[in-house]
């Protein structure tokens, strides 16, 4: 019994390892990337703060976009390493409404214009957030739908 147990414990040693050092970089991932949000966010409210912080508001709007990608990056990173170990994290819903939205798609169901498309008319990549074709975000029928 006791020569059981232990071939068991050799047999977790390296998986007991192998999941310290990942704990280890995502922590490491996690004080720098988020130092560097701290950072940047600290430094873009303080220039609110003065009359000149808002002569250059693209200053603001880069410091926001540079915000973003860092928690992006970090958030893929961080779930990369969980995911070597088996030890990633799944939100049930969200896959929930990412399966929905798709059989939305698949069967034409479009969102109500209004309030979505005000909120995004400035984003990037809008249509496709909006699940619109290029011609409808020109105003162009797309082949079968009046506009």
């Amino acid at each position: 019994m006791a020569a059981q147990s232990q071939t068991a414990r050799q047999h977790t040693v390296p998986e007991v390892q192998k999941l310290r050092n990942a704990v280890e970089f995502m922590d490491c991932l996690s004080q720098d990337g988020f130092s560097e949000i701290a950072s940047i966010a600290r430094i873009a409210l303080s220039s609110l703060e003065t009359p000149n912080g808002y002569r250059n508001l693209d200053n603001i709007a880069n410091a926001l976009k540079a915000i973003l990608g860092k928690a992006d990056d970090i958030q893929n990173c961080i779930n990369g390493e969980a995911e070597q170990v088996g030890c990633n994290y799944t939100d049930d819903a969200r896959r929930r409404r990412w399966d929905a939205l798709r059989q939305a798609r698949e069967a034409g169901v479009r969102p109500e214009q209004g309030y979505a498309e005000h909120v995004l008319r400035d984003v990037p990549g809008q249509d496709a957030v909006l699940g619109r074709s290029q011609d409808e975000a020109q105003g162009k029928a797309a082949p079968g739908i009046a506009l």
